[in-house]
């Protein structure tokens, strides 16, 4: 069951990756024309895999702290395997999606 801690990291994570979304989306309206459709695409993007990769964060840092290691420790050993996931699997999302960014 998640913690109260654990809830409100994913909420504030999802909140940060829209805002600095929509953010870069309005910068790019200055430069070239959106679909009308990349809002929404943006927003449930944004929202769905802040909360997925958070959600997987939290879970492989609950192991490791299962498995007898310290605070700084489990975060380190976290972000070295679960971590390096997320950007992995963020990098590739964000490059497919800027490919077609304008083209919906």
């Amino acid at each position: 069951m998640p913690t109260r801690n654990g809830v409100s990291i994913q909420r504030w994570i999802g909140v940060a990756s829209v805002a600095i979304s929509l953010a870069a989306m309005f910068g790019l309206t200055y430069v070239t024309d959106m679909s009308i459709f990349a809002l929404n695409i943006v927003s449930f993007l944004g929202l769905g895999l802040a909360i997925d990769y958070s959600l997987l964060i939290v879970t492989r840092w609950r192991e490791e702290r299962a498995h007898g290691h310290d605070g700084d420790e489990a975060i380190v050993r976290t972000m070295k395997t679960a971590g390096r996931a997320v950007v992995a699997s963020g990098a590739t999302v964000a490059g497919v999606r800027s490919r077609g960014a304008g083209r919906c």
